[in-house]
């Protein structure tokens, strides 16, 4: 087991433990056993438009380079790569999505990284809103948002450096021309163009549904609608991989936001944990299924003719 993973693991347990210290378990055993199951089955049908959003927005990046698929094609490897992210730190093996196209990997990975990049950018601006509105006298949060901005600058302009990516590259055993090809289609989809303007609309219309969803699992478990304004936070900060799956650190951001604002900090626990379980897990679970079909389907067209 690699030194990387051993230390995730010992974070992941690490929070976990100082969460129930702090919560006790009878807590939120409590307020997930009144939970309104109408509302949160409700909430549960936005998933599927929520990742068409995705699809489609994928599909307008993989257009915008001349890779033409069919919708459903890219909605079931858009699952599968959320699969692939379920079981890898920091939810880096979504991009192997790229391995499912028989393009090039370096153009398949730019538009997976350019989605990726706008989704965190466009958590970054209703994050720093939310703080701002409601957190800004949080030391912790306040430094958090700003250390989150700077990662993200320094990681686009790295992206940008030709002479960087290929220095890293070198390491990987990945040709400088791979990386070029990269570099080159990833300006090409990140920048002032129409599909762009138009894959960020998009995203925004995708975290407006995202907090729809919020407001029926807040309703599900019985509390004010206005932490949903924690749910970016709650969401870009379970995305920094530092615990496995981000167990621990998304929850403790729930429970601290909602305490600030008053609220149970078992129901921001709560809050938290049913997000990753719709948004993420579920979706996952799905794409397991769909990733061992396309697997037995290649394997069936492998085998010889007797």
């Amino acid at each position: 087991m690699k030194n990387g993973t051993i230390i995730k693991i010992g974070l992941t347990i690490l929070l976990v433990i100082i969460l129930f210290l702090k919560i006790h378990p009878d807590e939120i055993l409590n307020v997930i056993s009144t939970i309104q199951p109408v509302f949160l089955l409700s909430a549960l049908f936005f998933v599927p438009t929520m990742y068409a959003i995705r699809a489609y927005r994928w599909d307008i990046l993989l257009r915008s380079i001349s890779i033409h698929k069919p919708y459903p094609h890219i909605y079931r490897i858009l699952l599968i790569g959320v699969f692939y992210g379920l079981i890898t730190p920091g939810k880096i093996g979504e991009l192997g999505r790229a391995f499912h196209f028989e393009e090039s990997s370096p153009i398949i990975l730019s538009s997976i990284v350019v989605e990726k990049l706008t989704d965190i950018y466009v958590l970054l601006v209703l994050s720093t809103i939310t703080i701002f509105f409601f957190f800004v006298e949080n030391t912790l949060l306040f430094s958090g948002i700003l250390f989150c901005c700077a990662i993200i600058l320094i990681g686009t302009l790295i992206l940008h450096s030709s002479w960087f990516l290929t220095t890293i590259a070198r390491f990987f055993r990945i040709s400088g021309y791979q990386v070029e090809i990269f570099i080159m289609h990833f300006k090409k989809q990140f920048g002032p163009t129409t599909h762009f303007v138009l894959v960020l609309s998009l995203s925004f219309l995708y975290y407006g549904l995202t907090y729809l969803f919020g407001m029926c699992l807040l309703t599900a478990l019985q509390t004010q609608w206005r932490v949903v304004l924690t749910m970016p936070l709650i969401i870009l900060m379970g995305n920094i991989p530092l615990t496995i799956s981000g167990l621990g650190l998304r929850e403790s951001i729930g429970a601290l936001t909602f305490t600030l604002l008053d609220e149970s900090a078992a129901i921001g626990f709560s809050f938290a944990l049913l997000l990753f379980i719709f948004i993420t897990f579920i979706p996952g679970i799905f794409g397991y299924f769909l990733a061992i079909k396309t697997e037995y389907a290649v394997k069936q067209l492998k085998v010889p003719e007797k």
